[in-house]
């Protein structure tokens, strides 16, 4: 496999590991959001609709965010108590 393939390859996964990332994900639905809030509220200012939107994602992303710190340590936390119990 050439250099350029093998990059290209390897772009293309991360591209695809992206696509499929709850917190890409969430962050792709803003703006259906938006517009659900200002159809069931029309009388909210925008800042406010901003602001119920910004705080909707970001509960979401630390959701996530901290679902996929633990299940990148889990395995290492794992090894460490059998370490320790071992020690």
């Amino acid at each position: 496999m050439s250099k350029f393939s093998s990059r290209s390859a390897a772009r293309t996964q991360h591209l695809q590991r992206q696509a499929a990332n709850p917190i890409g994900a969430e962050l792709n639905t803003s703006a259906e959001l938006f517009r659900s809030i200002n159809t069931a509220s029309p009388g909210l200012t925008a800042a406010e609709a901003a602001r119920r939107v910004i705080a909707s994602e970001s509960a979401a992303l630390r959701r996530s965010a901290s679902y996929q710190l633990l299940a990148r340590l889990g395995p290492l936390l794992d090894k460490l108590e059998l370490v320790e119990k071992l020690a």
